[in-house]
């Protein structure tokens, strides 16, 4: 179905006594379907638009900013009967009217289609290898909400933000073989938090901890402190199945009130 068609009355320059008829070259603006366009063609009066039918069999499929030959009977009616060039052939840019949009510009280099403004908003060039799809004002979406979005790159996929970067879901995995975090202040907040791994070095210029409860289960465990190490505790239990041993230069232990001593045997000195 054709939404849009327009007609023009027939200029006196394309109108000769008689029969009237005319031959020109034209450019295709518009392709309403495969056999009926809207072309543009230069007269005496100045760029004019029409519509043409396709009369030529078996010449394909065309593209707006194909060079073509027409030839009518008004400015109303006329018909492609040749192909001049093809927007590729001579790698020059040819403009394509596409509503809401100022300009599509195809050569042998590069397409580009920019908005109203002139602003770039689609290129792809070959030569570069590289496509880049753009919002110059306003949002950039990609939304699937029946499917899935899949980013695939045989090298790097990067993700930068101007202000922030989020990522909400009820389920999100990371698998990677080597990974590097720099972050200058971090929060997590959470229920629970669980990590297994095999080996882990921490490096803290100051580390502070503060649990209501804290619970360690290791097989060994050793600690060195280079300078002091001070306990601040209401109560203190240490139990050992086996054996206890303290070993220092000096050993002061004092008690406010009692201190008792209670063994089978007790060796002093």
């Amino acid at each position: 179905m054709i939404a849009e068609t327009k007609t023009f009355d027939a200029p006196a320059a394309l109108t000769p006594v008689g029969v009237a008829s005319f031959l020109r070259p034209a450019r295709i603006v518009k392709c309403w379907d495969d056999a009926f366009f809207e072309v543009e063609l230069e007269t005496p009066d100045g760029v004019r638009r029409q519509n043409a039918y396709l009369a030529m069999a078996g010449a394909g499929r065309f593209s707006p900013g194909a060079r073509v030959l027409v030839a009518g009977e008004s400015a109303a009616l006329c018909y492609v009967i040749g192909v001049l060039d093809h927007p590729l052939t001579e790698g020059r840019a040819e403009a394509v009217d596409i509503p809401g949009a100022s300009a599509v510009a195809v050569d042998d280099r590069a397409i580009e289609v920019r908005d109203s403004a002139g602003a770039l908003v689609f290129s792809y060039a070959p030569s570069e290898n590289r496509m880049t799809l753009r919002a110059p004002e306003g949002d950039l979406v990609l939304d699937a909400p029946n499917g899935d979005i899949m980013m695939a790159a045989g090298g790097d996929v990067r993700v930068k933000g101007g202000t922030a970067c989020g990522l909400s879901a009820p389920n999100i995995s990371v698998t990677a073989k080597e990974a590097n975090v720099a972050i200058q202040t971090a929060t997590y907040d959470g229920l629970a938090l669980t990590a297994r791994v095999h080996a882990a070095k921490l490096l803290f210029n100051r580390l502070e901890t503060t649990a209501k409860r804290t619970v360690s289960r290791v097989g060994r465990a050793f600690s060195t402190i280079s300078e002091a190490a001070h306990i601040n505790a209401e109560r203190m239990t240490v139990r050992v199945r086996d054996a206890w041993n303290v070993r220092s230069k000096r050993t002061n232990m004092k008690s406010v009130k009692e201190t008792v001593i209670d063994g089978e045997r007790i060796n002093l000195g």
